[in-house]
């Protein structure tokens, strides 16, 4: 049987995302794997009137003229790419991997000066789009490579990503104005709020939106969609964080207390042996940026003293050291 869902979210970005005329051109950028959604993409374009050139990225294709360029041409304007930039009326990012290689061996600075070269296009597509010139869309195809990221077999995760798109079944772009409705509605009742507050196992925070702009987006840029959303005030966030770091063979207080220091938090520490007999051990390091949000008799009579370890560098996103906090 054919699956009609490329087909769907095809026309939904065409008709409801770009709003394809007679006469415009579209850039899509997009892996080979996502051939069936450019397919189908070209062919309703084609029938709206518009042209589609599409652009190869990634898998193969990427890894051989990363792999095989010299760097200072890399760096030098894609002339080609500035003027699809320059010209286009839409432009598309189809978000699928060709293979779970990337650009493994692909040295950094390879990759830097491709950027570099792609650069002036970017920027051309950038002030396109400030001034009403350029409309873009991202959308999600689904590939065997993100189906293994999430734990999925490939149908199931086909299933998922279409389904979060509304492309599942039935007129998809009837169903994201529905959806679009209801986020209204939502944001206007977000909207007269000034205070949100945050309640989860582990968490209990308080940030202020006084004066901030909800926006909502449904659909019309980013595809899965379908999000009401704004800024906190940057300096509003008040409660507790808790980080259950039992383990037993890794000393993780530290690394949550070096984290506390870098960001100005205040940390408490909770080690609970459990029962003598049956019980099982937990240990808590309690975040918060209001010291007096840890002074409760029930958290400080059972808290432990951290040992700090100022020497450590503190972790981040891209950094860790596992032999470091070995018990």
């Amino acid at each position: 049987m054919t699956d009609r869902r490329p087909e769907r979210l095809a026309r939904l970005l065409g008709g409801r995302m770009l709003g394809l005329q007679p006469g415009q051109s579209v850039v899509v950028e997009a892996p080979p794997v996502a051939a069936p959604l450019v397919e189908a993409f070209t062919a309703y374009a084609g029938g709206q009137g518009a042209q589609v050139v599409w652009l190869a990225i990634g898998g193969g294709y990427q890894r051989a003229v990363l792999g095989a360029t010299d760097a200072d041409d890399l760096a030098r304007e894609h002339r080609v790419h500035s003027l699809l930039m320059t010209t286009a009326d839409a432009t598309v990012g189809v978000d699928a991997a060709e293979d779970a290689i990337g650009l493994d061996g692909i040295p950094a600075e390879r990759f830097v000066a491709w950027s570099r070269g792609r650069k002036p296009g970017g920027e051309i597509r950038h002030r396109r789009h400030l001034e009403g010139a350029l409309r873009w869309a991202v959308v999600s195809f689904p590939c065997e490579v993100h189906a293994t990221d999430a734990g999925m077999p490939l149908d199931e995760y086909a299933d998922l990503v279409y389904a979060a798109a509304l492309c599942d079944n039935g007129d998809p772009e009837a169903r994201w104005e529905r959806q679009s409705d209801a986020q209204e509605r939502l944001l206007a009742r977000l909207a007269g709020g000034s205070e949100l507050r945050i309640v989860a196992p582990g968490t209990d925070l308080t940030l202020s939106v006084q004066g901030r702009t909800w926006c909502s987006s449904s659909g019309h840029t980013n595809m899965p969609d379908g999000e009401v959303f704004t800024g906190p005030i940057e300096d509003s966030a008040d409660g507790v964080i808790a980080f259950h770091v039992t383990n037993r063979y890794l000393n993780l207080v530290p690394v949550v207390e070096g984290i506390a220091n870098e960001l100005g938090l205040h940390a408490l520490w909770i080690d609970d042996p459990g029962l003598e007999t049956f019980g099982n051990a937990s240990s808590w390091v309690l975040l918060a940026k209001d010291p007096s949000r840890l002074s409760d008799t029930r958290l400080t009579l059972p808290s432990t003293a951290i040992e700090s370890r100022r020497d450590w560098r503190v972790w981040t996103d891209d950094f860790n050291n596992l032999v470091q906090v070995l018990k």
